[in-house]
């Protein structure tokens, strides 16, 4: 499931052409949102995905 996500992830950023950025944003996000699945979903996914949203824009 991971390696599908990354996969994913690289197609959506390879316009960056930027081999770390890619690797940072993948593993970032897959981190957040396993936390937030294994914390019972303690946040509703808008306030994940805008938390993703300011990390990835900064």
């Amino acid at each position: 499931m991971r390696q599908i996500y990354i996969e994913e992830i690289e197609k959506f950023y390879e316009k960056t052409n930027d081999e770390y950025f890619i690797t940072f944003v993948a593993n970032g996000v897959y981190a957040l949102w396993r936390k937030w699945l294994m914390n019972g979903q303690d946040k509703s996914i808008e306030e994940i995905h805008e938390l993703i949203r300011k990390i990835v824009t900064i």
